[in-house]
C-alpha cells in the first residue's frame, strides 16, 4: 500500500518488513533451471556457439580447396571452394 510522505514520493510500507529488508525480496522468481545447473549453458547458446564452429570450418575447409586449386591449376576445385565458403556466408547471415 503505497504511503505519501511529505516530499510526495510514495513509498511501500509492508506490516512485519523493514526497509532494509525491501531489497532482500527477490522481484522476479529465480529460474528453476539456472539455480540447479548454474554451470549449464542455455539451448540457444549451444546452438548459438556449434553454428558459429560450423561456418569457421566450412571457411577452413573453402580455403583449403582453393589452395589445391590453385597448385593443381583446376578451375573446378576454385568453384567448389567459393561455393563452400558462399554457403558459410549465407549460414551466417542466417545466424545474425
Amino acid at each position: 500500500m503505497p504511503k505519501q510522505t511529505a516530499d510526495a514520493s510514495p513509498q511501500l510500507v509492508l506490516p512485519g518488513v523493514l526497509p532494509f529488508e525491501l531489497a532482500l525480496i527477490p522481484l522476479q522468481p529465480p529460474n528453476a533451471r539456472t539455480a540447479v545447473f548454474p554451470s549449464l549453458p542455455t539451448p540457444a547458446t549451444a546452438l548459438g556457439v556449434l553454428m558459429v564452429v560450423l561456418v569457421v570450418g566450412l571457411v577452413a575447409w573453402a580455403l583449403q580447396l582453393m589452395e589445391a586449386a590453385n597448385q593443381r591449376r583446376e578451375f573446378s576445385l576454385m568453384l567448389a571452394g567459393c561455393m563452400v565458403c558462399s554457403a558459410a556466408v549465407g549460414l551466417a547471415t542466417v545466424m545474425v
